[in-house]
């Protein structure tokens, strides 16, 4: 396939501060369609040296959209010799933003992702079934290793601490972990009556 003949709805670019248009994000803005930016500024090589400061911007159209239309915007707000590529998975994008899967580069926090246009990253920060289920086992572990005897006492000591991942699991399964203190509150009564 020629590239003029590819179509995607999601597509991905990067600008550099002294290259791009001063008005790239109004431009794109004034586009309506919904984009996603991060500025990066703390990259090495591999070989240790800093990279240039850029941003990796996402673009979400509504439907399939041409090469030549995305690499006219990209030029029009000054990407990188123009380049533009096709997203393949705006998941993958959106934690690469913050380097959440590629744990030997710099961790970028969640808020440095700018959205316009009504883009919303934080349905793909979510966290899959396997990683879910690997917290909930986490929390349950926590529990026991602690002696946990109350479900606020849980709530509380994860909400200190900086377990996000885990306060949410704690959160989203109140039956749950609830139904778990108790019964190990009433196994310790038992061994301690005996």
């Amino acid at each position: 396939m020629i590239k003029s003949d590819l179509k995607k709805r999601n597509w991905t670019f990067v600008l550099y501060d002294d290259s791009c248009s001063k008005d790239w994000e109004e431009y794109l803005i004034s586009t309506g369609v919904p984009f996603a930016y991060a500025y990066h500024d703390k990259d090495y090589t591999e070989i240790g040296e800093p990279k240039k400061p850029h941003y990796h911007v996402l673009i979400c159209f509504d439907g399939p959209t041409t090469y030549n239309t995305m690499e006219d915007h990209a030029k029009r707000v000054g990407a990188a010799n123009g380049v533009v590529q096709p997203v393949g998975s705006v998941r993958g994008i959106v934690r690469y933003f913050c380097h959440k899967d590629n744990p030997d580069k710099y961790q970028y926090q969640e808020d440095i992702i700018q959205c316009r246009n009504g883009f919303d990253p934080k349905d793909y920060f979510n966290l899959t079934v396997s990683q879910a289920k690997a917290f909930k086992r986490k929390v349950t572990n926590y529990i026991r290793d602690n002696d946990i005897e109350e479900y606020a006492e849980l709530i509380d000591t994860l909400m200190d601490s900086e377990e996000d991942d885990m306060y949410d699991i704690a959160t989203q399964n109140t039956f749950f972990f609830t139904q778990y203190i108790k019964s190990r509150r009433s196994m310790g009564k038992r061994e301690r009556e005996n």
